[in-house]
């Protein structure tokens, strides 16, 4: 049915028809479909990879450091490798603009267990840095190209509240990460804990590769503006 041009509400598509009403929950669903994205798959991938690398890698990684690779210095030099990683994969974003955004930045968050994996037992120092250098390499990608995707797909008027429930849906579980990661460890063993982490990591994002619309949705041309 058409609408009223004088009615300027946001309108939601739902399965029993057309909606007028601001609901949040229609409004996820709605960017959800338009993003490229069931909120039900990616929405469960980007929790639990959080957790896993701030409660895991932040909480764990310094005690395998303090007590098998030297200490702080180690712990130091492997941190500041992941960072670089983070401004490198920023200045590539400047000329890399791949066709099918969506895909590229989820394959882009298998290389965040690697790291994790390399402390059971622990590389050398400089193996572990190299893998955490591409592990930012790969954050970095996924959240530029998930903001362009978000920014392509999302309509203006929606896209803040959008954001907002993304970034609620991505760190909520954050600090519940941090304080199980501990006593997870004591209970099963730190190496078991960092695998069972990595683990968590690479099915999380492999299950969102199943959903079609994450490997089918392409970048648009982007039109002139005006002048």
């Amino acid at each position: 049915p058409e609408r009223s041009q004088r009615d300027a509400r946001p309108l939601y598509r739902l399965r029993g028809g057309w909606s007028c009403l601001p609901c949040p929950r229609d409004a996820a669903r709605r960017a959800a479909r338009r993003a490229g994205v069931r909120r039900a798959c990616a929405g469960a991938r980007v929790p639990a990879v959080n957790a896993a690398i701030v409660g895991v890698w932040s909480v764990l990684g310094p005690i395998v450091a303090q007590d098998e690779l030297g200490g702080a210095a180690a712990w130091g030099f492997i941190v500041a490798a992941q960072a670089a990683g983070f401004v490198f994969g920023g200045v590539v974003t400047l000329r890399y603009r791949p066709s099918r955004m969506l895909l590229v930045a989820t394959v882009a968050i298998f290389p965040t267990a690697l790291p994790i994996l390399l402390l059971v037992p622990p590389a050398p120092v400089v193996v572990i840095a190299a893998a955490a250098f591409v592990s930012g390499v790969g954050v970095e990608l996924f959240g530029v190209l998930w903001d362009v995707t978000m920014q392509q797909e999302i309509s203006s008027e929606q896209l803040s509240r959008v954001y907002s429930y993304d970034a609620l849906g991505s760190y909520v579980v954050i600090p519940l990460g941090a304080a199980v990661a501990g006593p997870v460890a004591d209970t099963i063993g730190t190496s078991e804990t960092l695998v069972a982490s990595a683990l968590v990591i690479v099915a999380a994002t492999a299950l969102v590769l199943l959903v079609d619309e994450v490997r089918s949705l392409r970048r648009r041309a982007v039109e002139p503006a005006s002048a």
